[in-house]
């Protein structure tokens, strides 16, 4: 996400991306110390910290090009020409093809028809439906999961982990199952920190 808004911020702007730990800011917001050494116009991310007079913008706002109003507000210092050029180079950047994209070591076809299939399956297996915008944020976030267990590297922390196997064995096992194809795929395991994310 950091390099796609760096790169899609015009030269010339004097706006810093800062890749920030979600858990951090929920807890601590504004007494962080990022908020002492930076004017922090705004967030970007998939979760939102919700941290009082600071704009969140989601991930899958600017993927489906909705986030044009929220972008105004935290960017009302440039001028119409530099903000249509960071619009365009947005919606541009953030496509699910090339977030998947930035992904070092897979191929974006497969990994999108990997991800599609595993949604599916758990569309049948729940007996519901996925809003576009989960699927969105799914999307990515599963495609960057797939790249971490492959690289050894998975999300191994996550809040209150014990009671969240405890109250959601249910989705835990849709999870297990509705994934099982990318563990096979990719050979992989996903462990339940990474499916508290999903």
């Amino acid at each position: 996400i950091k390099t796609l808004l760096e790169e899609s911020i015009p030269e010339g702007t004097d706006i810093k991306v800062i890749s920030y730990d979600y858990n951090r800011l929920k807890e601590i917001g504004k007494k962080d110390s990022i908020f002492q050494g930076y004017e922090i116009v705004g967030v970007v991310g998939t979760a939102n910290p919700n941290i009082e007079g600071v704009e969140y913008i989601a991930l899958d706002e600017l993927v489906s090009g909705n986030a044009e109003t929220k972008m105004s507000k935290i960017f009302i210092d440039l001028d119409k020409e530099k903000f249509d050029e960071m619009n365009n180079n947005i919606i541009r950047n953030f496509s699910i093809r090339r977030l998947i994209g930035t992904l070092t070591i897979l191929d974006a076809d497969k990994v999108i028809g990997h991800i599609e299939e595993c949604l599916q399956q758990y569309e049948i297996l729940s007996n519901s439906k996925i809003s576009n915008k989960k699927k969105i944020s799914i999307f990515i976030h599963v495609g960057c999961l797939i790249e971490r267990l492959i690289r050894r590297c998975p999300i191994e922390e996550y809040p209150n982990k014990e009671e969240f196997e405890q109250c959601q064995k249910i989705q835990i096992e849709l999870i297990k199952k509705s994934f099982s194809g990318i563990e096979k795929a990719y050979s992989v395991k996903i462990p339940i920190s990474e499916i508290g994310y999903i």
